[in-house]
């Protein structure tokens, strides 16, 4: 279908960026673009604290969403996105808490240290951390190891579907869902919406190619690896359950949905749904769209009946 009507209009919106700005330069003009009226407010929940969480070589917060009623209660690990370079715990408040209610999860989202000051491996490291942290400390959040799930959006998603790798190949802890939202899964940018929606259309290829080379470096072999690339890994075998969505607009499309081929290709039990209309990351425009609300309430859904089915199981 065509770009949706008010996306259009966004985009005429948008403030101009420089594609050569550096990285400081591209988080405040980030920064400057801000949620206020386009994103619903989240949620009063139980509680929402922060806590600092020991990874190597330092610490990073984490920020834990309990929503209401009795637990042990499912237990879910969230990334954000931003290229590996940008992105904030405060740029998805207000939709973990709406996650965190609806799903009925505990949602532990972490701030995992950005390149290009920390490249690759530390976002996957930071993260698996988290993951580990989250299973020996689950009791205290009043959550259930059992019911351990991932998720994010775009980097994020790459994290969270390297995760169940990492997790897989390390022996543990064990996950048992994947909430993948347009997730980047080739590192390498070789599929053909990333150059067919590459330009005009939001975040560009020439956005993706520059963060990468922040995050990766200029060593094109980290490209290849299955921790960067999940695409490229040889084994998706015994991977957990995955939801994965896509935007039609997006120059991660094609990557996300080849993905979610080769995890059934691999005995995955995966469904995949691409959001027809939108751009990448426009499903956070949820108080100006109303696809983005139902993209919203989509992924809490698929969440809240993955772990309906752990509870019966």
């Amino acid at each position: 279908m065509p770009l949706l009507p008010a996306l259009e209009c966004y985009l005429s919106q948008l403030p101009p960026h420089d594609p050569d700005l550096t990285v400081e330069q591209l988080r405040a003009w980030g920064a400057a673009m801000g949620f206020d009226g386009v994103v619903e407010p989240g949620p009063e929940l139980s509680s929402v604290t922060d806590r600092e969480i020991p990874v190597a070589g330092g610490t990073v917060t984490v920020r834990v969403y309990t929503p209401e009623g009795e637990g042990p209660k499912p237990l879910h690990l969230y990334l954000h996105g931003g290229g590996f370079c940008l992105g904030t715990l405060a740029m998805v408040d207000d939709e973990l808490r709406f996650r965190a209610r609806d799903s009925g999860c505990v949602i532990v989202s972490v701030a995992y240290r950005l390149a290009p000051e920390f490249p690759y491996p530390t976002a996957v490291e930071d993260s698996y951390a988290a993951l580990l942290w989250c299973r020996d400390h689950a009791a205290e959040l009043g959550a259930d190891a059992g019911r351990l799930t991932v998720g994010g959006a775009s980097a994020g998603g790459n994290l969270a579907a390297v995760l169940c790798l990492v997790s897989r190949d390390r022996g543990g802890p064990a996950i048992r869902f994947q909430l993948l939202e347009i997730p980047l899964t080739d590192a390498r940018g070789t599929l053909p919406s990333r150059t067919e929606l590459g330009q005009g259309y939001g975040m560009g290829k020439a956005d993706l190619d520059r963060m990468g080379d922040w995050y990766l470096g200029p060593d094109p072999r980290r490209r290849d690896a299955p921790y960067a690339s999940p695409l490229l890994a040889e084994d998706l075998t015994g991977l957990p359950p995955a939801f994965i969505v896509t935007s039609e607009y997006d120059p991660l499309r094609d990557e996300g949905e080849a993905y979610a081929r080769r995890l059934v290709e691999a005995g995955v039990r995966t469904t995949l749904k691409r959001w027809p209309g939108m751009l990448h990351g426009t499903h956070s425009l949820t108080a100006m769209l109303p696809e983005a609300a139902q993209w919203r309430d989509t992924c809490s859904r698929a969440l809240a009946e993955a772990v309906r089915r752990l509870r019966a199981g």
